[in-house]
Order: C-alpha cells, then sequence, then structure tokens
C-alpha cells in the first residue's frame, strides 16, 4: 500500500521509458502553420493564484529560436483558463519585456475552458528573443498541461511580479504561426540511454528520442559522436515518420572505441532528412564519461526490496519481481520489511534505510538496484522517487539492464565456518580493488545474513499463504559499513549465533562494498556484492499443518501422497505466485513432473484444516 504524499505524474514517466506520444499523422507535405508551446494541449492540474489579483502566465523564446522564424507572423493565441474571468480581464500580449511596455496586446473576454484569440493585427516576428503570455484578473488558478518539450516559462504571483516557473508543468498556452518560410527542419532531443561501460572494439548502443518541432516529417537523423568535443564518428538512422509535434525514437550503435581509456561522450542530432538542423542548442545530449577497458569482470547486483506485511499492493510486486528476475543467476535480493509501517520481521537496520527515501515520503512496495539512480538515463521515473515505487515489468526490465552493464569495481570473496550443534557462524570476506575509484577513502563493506522463504498467512494482500522472501535478520557490520582499505586488499572477520528462531537452511550471508556518503543518498553505490549458503544444499519436505487432524500430505520420490480428505491443491513459487491449483477428486497423489526445478510450496486443503509442503525440484 502506498504511503505517499504527493502525486506521480504518470503521462511524464510513460514517456520517458522512451514509449513514444501518440502520433497524429499529417500529411507528408510541410506544414503552412507551426504552434508555439511547450504543452501537449490537456490541461492535467492547475495552480492556485489570488482570486482578486492579475495573475498569468509568460513564455520565452530565446534568439536561438526565434531566428528561424524571421518574417513570419503570430496570427492567434488559444489559451485554457480555469474558470470564467471577469468581463475584459484578459489581456494578451508579445513583448521583448516582460516587465516593459509589450509590442502587442491586445484586451479579450474569456470563459472557462479553451479560447482562441485572433490577433487584431498579427505580429511579425524579427528573429529576437519573445516573450508570449497573458495576465488575467479575477481568476482563482491558472491551467497547465503536461510538458511536451521544456522551456523557460514565467508566472505572475502577487506581491512578486513575474518570477520564473519551475515545476514539471507547461501553462496551457499555444501560440500560431504562418508565413512562407517557415522552419522546415528542427528537432529537439529527448532523453537518451547513454551506457557508462564499453569493451574495445564494441558498438554502443544509445537509445533514444526526439521531438520534432518543425514543419517537415522527419523520416531520417544524422548522429554525430563527439568524444571529447570532438566528431569521432556520425550515423544517419532511419525513424520511420514522424509527424510535427510528435515524439520519435531511434536506435544507434555506429561507434566504439579502439583503445582503453575513460572520455567524455556527446551525441548532437545535427541533420534532419539530410538538411542541418535549423537550430542546434537543443539537439545535444548531456555529456556522459564512457569506461572503456579490453575486458571487465562481471559484477553481483544487489536488489534491496522494501515490504511490509501491511502492504496490500506488496504481493503483487513480488510477484512480478519473480517473473522479470527470478531466473537472473547475478542478483542477489534483500528484502527490507520498512517504508510502509513495520511487521514482526522489522529489525533496526531496514528501519534505518529509509534514509534512502526522499524526507518525509514513504512507501512501499519499493526497490533500489546497488543504491543507485539510474536518473541521468531515466530522469522522469526519479521525479520523487528513491527508492522506486514503480514495480512494473519495463521498469524492472530497463533497470536490471543498467545495473548489469556495470563491472565489478572490487572482488568481495565470502568464507564460512559453521557449528551446527552450536550454531555459531564464523565469515570472512576479503576483497581488493580492480577499477579506478573516485572515492576511495569513503568505502564501507556491509554483511548481513538474510532468510528466505518465510512462510506467512497474514500477509495483506494474498490469499493467505505467501512465503517472505530474502528478509534482513542481521547486519553484523555497523549498520553504514565498516571502513575498509580496498587500495590495498582488504579482510574482515565476523561472528555471530544464527537464533533458534530462524530456519539456518533458508539463510545465507550477504556481503558487498558501497559508498558512503551521509549528505547525498544518491552518492552511496554498490561496487560489487556476493553470497553465500549457510549450509549447503536445499531443504525439502518442511511440513506445516493447521490444526489437530492427521497429515493431508506428505513428500515420496518426488510426488505428493495425499490423504482421502483432501479436497483441494494449491502450487506456490517461492515469491508466493500460484502457479497451479487442482481440484482433488479420489486421487492419491499428485505428480511434480510439469513443474521446472526451483522451489515450491503445495498447500492442500480439506476436512476444515489444511497443510503445506515446501520441497526443491
Amino acid at each position: 500500500m502506498w504511503n505517499k504524499r504527493r502525486i506521480y505524474n504518470f503521462a511524464k514517466v510513460a514517456c520517458v521509458m522512451l514509449a513514444a506520444f501518440v502520433s497524429q499523422y499529417s500529411s507528408a507535405e510541410d506544414l503552412t502553420e507551426l504552434k508555439l508551446t511547450n504543452c501537449v494541449e490537456r490541461v492535467v492540474t492547475s495552480l492556485p493564484v489570488s482570486g482578486t489579483d492579475t495573475s498569468g502566465s509568460a513564455l520565452y523564446y530565446p534568439e536561438s529560436k526565434m531566428q528561424m522564424f524571421n518574417g513570419c507572423r503570430i496570427t492567434s493565441l488559444r489559451i485554457s483558463f480555469n474558470s470564467a474571468s471577469a468581463e475584459g480581464g484578459v489581456r494578451i500580449f508579445i513583448t521583448h519585456d516582460l516587465n516593459g511596455t509589450p509590442e502587442y496586446e491586445q484586451t479579450c473576454t474569456a470563459k472557462s475552458g479553451w479560447n482562441t484569440f485572433t490577433l487584431d493585427t498579427p505580429y511579425e516576428l524579427d528573429g529576437t528573443a519573445i516573450y508570449i503570455g497573458y495576465e488575467v484578473t479575477g481568476a482563482r488558478y491558472l491551467s497547465y498541461s503536461n510538458t511536451f518539450v521544456k522551456g523557460e516559462e514565467w508566472v505572475w504571483r502577487r506581491a512578486e511580479g513575474w518570477v520564473l516557473y519551475e515545476d514539471i508543468y507547461s501553462a496551457t498556452m499555444v501560440a500560431y504561426v504562418q508565413g512562407d518560410n517557415l522552419p522546415k527542419y528542427d528537432v529537439s532531443i529527448g532523453d537518451v540511454v547513454m551506457p557508462g561501460y564499453t569493451t574495445t572494439g564494441t558498438p554502443v548502443t544509445y537509445t533514444g528520442g526526439f521531438y520534432n518541432l518543425g514543419a517537415s516529417t522527419v523520416e531520417e537523423i544524422t548522429l554525430a559522436y563527439k568524444v571529447d568535443g570532438v566528431v569521432a564518428q556520425t550515423e544517419r538512422i532511419s525513424v520511420g515518420s514522424v509527424a510535427n509535434r510528435t515524439y520519435g525514437t531511434f536506435e544507434a550503435s555506429g561507434f566504439s572505441l579502439s583503445e582503453e581509456g575513460n572520455p567524455e561522450v556527446t551525441l548532437e542530432i545535427t541533420e534532419v532528412n539530410g538538411n542541418a538542423d535549423l537550430n542546434l542548442t537543443d539537439n545535444s545530449t548531456r555529456t556522459k564519461k564512457l569506461l572503456c577497458r579490453d575486458s571487465f569482470t562481471p559484477r553481483k547486483i544487489l536488489m534491496e526490496v522494501f515490504s511490509t506485511e501491511l502492504c496490500t499492493n506488496c504481493p503483487a510486486a513480488h510477484r512480478t519481481i519473480e517473473a522479470q528476475l527470478g531466473d537472473k543467476t547475478d542478483i542477489i535480493e534483500i528484502g527490507h520489511h520498512a517504508g510502509y509501517l513495520t511487521d514482526y520481521l522489522t529489525v533496526d537496520a531496514s528501519l534505518e534505510y529509509e534514509w534512502f527515501y526522499e524526507p518525509d515520503m514513504l512507501y512501499a512496495p519499493a526497490f533500489m538496484f546497488d543504491r543507485t539512480s539510474f536518473a541521468d538515463n531515466y530522469p522522469s521515473v526519479y521525479n520523487y522517487d528513491s527508492p522506486l515505487t514503480d514495480v512494473n515489468a519495463s521498469v524492472l526490465d530497463a533497470f536490471y539492464a543498467e545495473a548489469s552493464a556495470a563491472p565489478a569495481f572490487v572482488t568481495v570473496n565470502i568464507s564460512k565456518e559453521y557449528d551446527e550443534t552450536t550454531r555459531h557462524l564464523k565469515l570472512t570476506v576479503d576483497g581488493n580493488q580492480l577499477l579506478p575509484v573516485d572515492n576511495i577513502d569513503s568505502l564501507r563493506l556491509y554483511v548481513f545474513l538474510k532468510e528466505d522463504s518465510i512462510f506467512s498467512e497474514t500477509q495483506r494482500g494474498s490469499s493467505g499463504s505467501f512465503y517472505h522472501r530474502n528478509s534482513l535478520k542481521e547486519c553484523l557490520t555497523d549498520v553504514w559499513g565498516d571502513k575498509i582499505d580496498v587500495a590495498n586488499g582488504f579482510t574482515a572477520t565476523y561472528e555471530t549465533d544464527i537464533a533458534d528462531t530462524c530456519n539456518v537452511k533458508q539463510m545465507y550471508a550477504v556481503a558487498f562494498v558501497a559508498n558512503y556518503d551521509s549528505e547525498d543518498r544518491f552518492n552511496c553505490n554498490v561496487l560489487n556484492s556476493n553470497e553465500v549458503r549457510i549450509v549447503d544444499g536445499s531443504s525439502t519436505g518442511i511440513v506445516s499443518v493447521s490444526g489437530d487432524s492427521a497429515p493431508l500430505l506428505r513428500l515420496a520420490d518426488g510426488n505428493i501422497l495425499l490423504s482421502g480428505e483432501v479436497d483441494k491443491i494449491y502450487v506456490y513459487d517461492i515469491s508466493g505466485r500460484l502457479v497451479d491449483t487442482k481440484n482433488i477428486t479420489g486421487q492419491s497423489s499428485l505428480s511434480l513432473e510439469q513443474l521446472t526445478s526451483g522451489t515450491y510450496i503445495v498447500k492442500a486443503s480439506g476436512s476444515g484444516h489444511s497443510q503445506s509442503i515446501k520441497f526443491v525440484k
């Protein structure tokens, strides 16, 4: 169950995951009218303002943008109002100085909703920077939309005058421009997934998008790869047919490095349909370092999941995690019973790790990969969240690909000594540096104990039979890790006694090395992880019976033997996901041959009681 205090901009999240806006294709002919606007023209939110004073919004377009429109004319404005304004209370304007006398202004009346104001005299553009805006008297709210492209915007606030608008939305205002020389080729680059690691001679794949703001349909773009500021290669990419004011996507893989290094790479769209883009100021990605080596040592990924028994949405999230990542051998999962209240499995360390959330924002389900923010490649997903609540297939797949592409910066080795009689455990963890690390003096070693497959009949949002995944039981280091000397190699030993309440056969030791920055939760990246099972081998035939009746089922030679009192069988995987159910009519056994290898729980019901058997196939 979410316990969030802010609202998601789901449309924007979908955009950042590179799903294109719904295309409203025009004809292949060049348009004779273009729009100057930042919004998607659908009201989604309101900005409260005083209902007794003047308020308003303004869009700023710099000279680099307006030079393309030199000699064209603004013929009308389309603006949405939250409520009807007072008669004569709307003033539209175009100006070079937001606080000066406008070059053009016009007084209008308006109704609630969208209004089109035709300019009494079309405003001729001279290629210089302008503000386009409106002021309204008597409005209690101003209408805002999701943002199509980012741009500078201003809002009029009482006593402050015009102030920069810095929220994620955009004013619902559109200027219509006509002319014989409308810009045909003008794109603005969108979000681009830029890898941080590659090996020599291997093509680097970049996926991303762009906004078509020109009058021509875009069918091809030319991408320039800049290495340390110098164009190293170019690539022409077919993008289908991307109409004006729609979002196109591309995949580029025409770039590779021949030598080891750590250069800075920037991508820039330089041409559209083989013609120069008329405004290159919004065509470049951020600059990102690309670590290149002949080879890398693979790493294991630490996935931390926040989930509690009181969270009704958590079982579904665990099922999604199992479905998407259950077959991955390079993921080490830790379950924190925190984020949304607490339960009987909550430990103090997990509560400490709620520090990774934004202040005053706690929720579950949520997850982190390697305590790392992927906001540079997926900025809108991180509008509000760390850890992320978006436990869906596309996010998990994308973030797994991102995390698994990163190499191991250090080695992490675990050796164990366990006494089954005394339940005493001794762990030795050692490792050394593999790759350069910027913040080597702030690295810490963390050592956890976790227990998998803890059966529960009280998990909200489940059908009464649920197995908690990889629950954190004990932190053997300091909650925020122990300092280590990675540059010269490290060795650390930890000892503990396993509690009698723990099923040691389902317990693991987890160790990882991470940076620690008490001032920045996004600067605590995990550099590598490892885990080891406390007791080798898998347990089978662990029985849980409710009621005083004789057992309904038992395990024999890979089959489930049933008593005559069984009327229904349920088969769950280790995440608690129901994978099979059968009505039993006089059967004496149930074959498990149809199941793939893994850990399962079979629950039988009959005669008013139930029984569960856990087994490993």
